[in-house]
């Protein structure tokens, strides 16, 4: 799969293949009709505001939030739909701390005149610039961009400087760009 905040794989099972899913709460949550809770059945919309709310929670305290889902497949289907009308597993939250070392080189390349732009998949920090997750003070001043603003910006846009940029919730392809203007020579 390719930039759509999710992957799967098919597998051989006895009852003909099955399709296991992670990704993005977000976008896992979108593609599910059935929940594997209490001997399963159809995903309520209750149920599933409450997984909602459960996976912001835990972005919120700084864990990298996943969803799992599952799907029987027929035995020829199309690869595009794989996808839909999923059985909700579950969420889970990974602490995924930043090594040791990475405070000391952001602060080096500050005192060195390096700007530092941070491109994460992860959630962006919270209103007041805080985030959990930010044991390097890489986000505390920074300006914050989502993945939804990126593809709204022009390439002009893009390119604007600001002391410090987070661009967070970004995919794969919007990463290529923002890359690609920040690495430009500049022209006066």
């Amino acid at each position: 799969m390719g930039n759509f905040q999710l992957a799967y794989t098919v597998h051989a099972a006895p009852e003909g293949p099955v399709l296991y899913c992670k990704g993005a709460p977000e976008v896992v949550l979108a593609r599910c009709t059935w929940a594997e809770m209490d001997g399963g059945g159809e995903l309520p919309a209750d149920l599933a505001v409450t997984f909602r709310t459960a996976a912001e929670a835990m972005a919120e305290k700084g864990l990298r939030v996943l969803a799992f889902a599952w799907r029987k497949l027929p035995e020829s289907f199309e690869p595009a739909n794989a996808e839909a009308e999923m059985t909700l597993a579950g969420l889970i939250g990974l602490e995924d701390a930043p090594r040791p070392e990475v405070a000391d080189a952001l602060q080096k390349c500050r005192d060195a005149g390096i700007k530092v732009i941070m491109v994460t998949g992860d959630h962006p920090p919270h209103r007041d610039g805080d985030h959990p997750r930010d044991r390097t003070g890489t986000l505390r001043h920074a300006r914050v961009i989502t993945g939804e603003q990126v593809g709204h910006l022009s390439d002009i846009q893009l390119a604007l400087d600001a002391t410090e940029i987070v661009f967070a919730r970004v995919l794969a392809e919007q990463k290529m760009r923002i890359s690609a203007q920040k690495s430009r020579p500049r022209t006066s």
